[in-house]
Formats: C-alpha cells, structure tokens, sequence
C-alpha cells in the first residue's frame, strides 16, 4: 500500500504540473484541480505514444517527462499558488479526513485485488511491450489483441515503473478511481444547496461505477480509463451547464479532453 500511494503522489504531482502548464494558456480561465489533473494525463500519454514510437518508455522517457513538468510549474508558479491556497485547507478539515480514508481503501484494494479477465490476456503484455521496446510493429500478427492500440496502456506504460523496480506497478486504475471520486465527492457535499441535481447525479455515478469494480482496481484494463473519462467529461459538461460559463466554456473543455474518449477507446 505505501508503494501505491507514494506512485499515486508521483503520478499526481507530474499530471498537476503539466496540466497547469498547458492550462495556463487559457488566462481568463479559472480551472479547478481536477482538470488540472485530466489535462495532465492526456498531455503525458499523447507523450508517452509519441515517445514509444522511437524508444521503449524506461528511464529516459521519465527524466524528459520530469524536467518538463518542472519547467511548467516554474512557468505557471502563480497558478500553483492559487490551487494550493485554494484546496490545502481541505486536507486539515474533517472532510478531509474521510477523503484520506477512502484513499487507503483504494489503495488497499489497488496493491490486493484482482486482475480484469483481459488483463492476463494481453493488457499486462502489451504494456511489457512498452516497457521493452515501445512500439513494435507488426505485434498484433503475434497476438490479435495487440493490435487493440488503446492509449491508456501506453499511459500505463509509463507510470508501470518496471526500470525503477524490477517489476510493472500497476496502479493507474486505482489512481484515476481516485481522482474522480475525490471530484464526485468534493461536489457532492453542496448538495443541499444545489437547485438542480443534474451534475450532482452524474457524480453519483462516478462512485456507483467505483462500487461496482472496486475490487479490481490493481487491473489496468482499458474499460475503465474509458468509463472514467466518458462520466468525467459528460459530469464537466453539466457542471457547467448548471454552475459555470454555458455552452461556450462546455466547448473549451470538450477540445481539450474529447481526445481522451476516442484514444483510450
């Protein structure tokens, strides 16, 4: 558990730090942490498909990714202030304690649960195969399965951390359940003054849906990193529907993240 966990803080710091890097463009837009974090994943695991295609995803793909997501916390330094002043209170408050909680229970059941039914078949190789020599061609005539090509093994791929221990961690599933629930429940609790429950019932999905395949969150399997961002991605549009910018910022959010659907798909 304190592997996952320490792999969940590395994971999050790099996915902050370049999503606030690529965020920061939009300078009359306040985002809140969680599309920080979405930006985050979707930029490093274009990274990772881009890289795989001239080196395996080892060390040197790490140290490049690292030094980057420095440089954009260095550049948007005035943004990480803000999200830190903004949410650091919640860490100390009651609610943060029952979020801490329920951390460790993902992580609980991220370093002993069970593997996907596909995961033996071809999700754990096809990372391996990445971990190994990145792309290689002509796999999928090995191995129909290999040809699946769902972005979300490569994102797996690079935070496996096979050169640093040995072994592939896989913990992204567990990392995104995490995430998303933590989004589910910090808006969940204005749910009494909220006029219109729209939003609030696409959260609860979000943590339905974590119900439902909690015991498999140890599994990288493809199904669901999908699920995750398609709720994620309807649950933004709604939210700002109800509470936001309208139609115009619902278009803002669909360009940066839409690729997440049709590429871990």
């Amino acid at each position: 558990m304190v592997t996952v966990l320490l792999i969940w803080l590395y994971i999050a710091f790099l996915c902050t730090l370049i999503g606030i890097g690529v965020l920061g463009v939009f300078k009359n837009i306040q985002f809140s942490w969680i599309y920080y974090l979405a930006a985050g994943i979707v930029v490093i695991t274009v990274y990772t498909e881009y890289f795989s295609l001239f080196a395996k995803i080892g060390a040197m793909a790490h140290i490049l990714l690292f030094f980057s997501a420095l440089v954009c916390g260095y550049v948007r330094r005035a943004k990480l202030r803000i999200l830190w002043k903004t949410y650091a209170p919640v860490v100390c408050s009651s609610g943060g304690v029952f979020l801490g909680c329920f951390i460790l229970l993902i992580a609980f059941f991220t370093s002993r649960g069970e593997f996907h039914t596909d995961t033996n078949i071809y999700h754990a190789a096809a990372i391996r195969l990445y971990e190994e020599y990145g792309v290689l061609k002509g796999a999928g005539n090995l191995q129909l399965h290999y040809a699946y090509n769902s972005a979300y093994l490569a994102f797996a791929s690079i935070f496996s951390l096979r050169w640093l221990f040995g072994q592939s961690i896989h913990t992204t599933t567990g990392f995104l359940e995490v995430i998303m629930c933590l989004y589910a429940f910090y808006g969940l609790k204005e749910f009494k003054r909220h006029k219109r429950h729209m939003t609030d019932m696409m959260k609860v999905g979000i943590l339905f849906y974590t119900l439902v395949n909690m015991t498999r969150s140890m599994s990288p399997a493809t199904d669901y990193a999908v699920m995750y961002f398609v709720l994620f991605i309807i649950t933004a549009w709604c939210e700002q529907f109800e509470f936001g910018g309208g139609y115009k910022r619902c278009h803002v959010y669909s360009a940066l993240f839409g690729r997440s659907i049709y590429g871990y798909a």
